[in-house]
């Protein structure tokens, strides 16, 4: 049953209209083939609070791109194998990404396999299409590309490395996001007395219901930071709009490592409970 709802859901959103205003990068579901060659041994490392960046070379279709990798994240920085990655485009010399797929922000999410099992890229995938439902709801979503990338893992470039090839996506920009949808800017902390948009806030609401997760905070601050958990606050046109992001800890991902949210009475991710507003 699980594979049919995951095949059904695939189909669905490959011919879903969302695609149609898409920007090049993000246009497509296929699969976009690369090839990384860099040390993923050293970003795997980079657990701690020190993160440095990692020279690599990212190759697509004959082309070759200057670029530094970094280990990103909290828990999945410090739990997975592979961590996820931000991918910096700055060291590419100027005009080589001019009318490439990679023309726009210098900076991309990039969302590794955590682990070498099956089913932490079967967890990957449902976790890419987590984003794709969310896009076919509203244009106010990050929209996500599909990699099929092979790693060239080396600790000197200079050498040949270990080639793996775990499946990962890339996750839009804020900064594109915001771009697209005429947004001020995104805000790091709500104003004082501030409210979301009521329509978008409780779609988000109801889509977490959805796939089962209970991961994220729309508005309220969390530890460390002004606002918000797992979520990007912009400023379209005098209203606010709550993006989410992350959906490993859902029930629709069932995550080996994810457990339930302290804040609601859960015994496991599989049970959902609904955060949004009564109404």
């Amino acid at each position: 049953m699980r594979r049919l709802i995951r095949l059904l859901l695939a189909g669905w959103l490959v011919s879903s209209a969302a695609f149609a205003s898409a920007g090049e990068l993000f246009a497509s579901p296929e699969p976009l083939a690369v090839q990384i060659r860099g040390s993923l041994s050293g970003l795997a490392r980079d657990t701690g609070e020190a993160r440095r960046w990692h020279a690599s070379k990212l190759t697509h279709e004959g082309m070759d791109y200057r670029i530094r990798l970094r280990a990103r994240g909290n828990f999945r920085r410090a739990t997975c194998r592979f961590p996820p990655l931000t991918l910096d485009f700055r060291d590419t010399k100027k005009g080589v990404l001019e009318g490439t797929l990679f023309d726009g922000p210098n900076r991309l999410k990039l969302v590794n396999q955590c682990e070498r099992p099956v089913r932490s890229a079967t967890d990957l995938r449902e976790e890419y299409l987590a984003y794709r439902i969310f896009n076919s709801l509203t244009d106010a979503s990050f929209r996500v590309r599909l990699l099929a990338v092979t790693w060239d893992d080396s600790e000197d470039l200079g050498k040949a490395g270990v080639r793996r090839t775990p499946p990962a996506f890339l996750i839009e920009s804020s900064g594109e996001l915001a771009r697209r949808l005429g947004a001020a800017g995104q805000l790091d902390r709500m104003p004082v007395g501030a409210r979301l948009e009521p329509a978008h806030a409780n779609l988000v609401a109801v889509f977490q219901y959805f796939i089962g997760n209970t991961d994220y905070s729309l508005q309220g601050r969390m530890r460390g930071r002004e606002c918000c958990h797992n979520a990007k606050v912009f400023d379209v046109g005098g209203e606010l709009l709550s993006v989410p992001y992350d959906f490993d800890y859902s029930g629709l991902v069932n995550a080996d490592y994810a457990g339930a949210t302290p804040i609601v009475n859960q015994t496991n991710v599989r049970q959902r409970s609904y955060l949004g507003a009564c109404i």
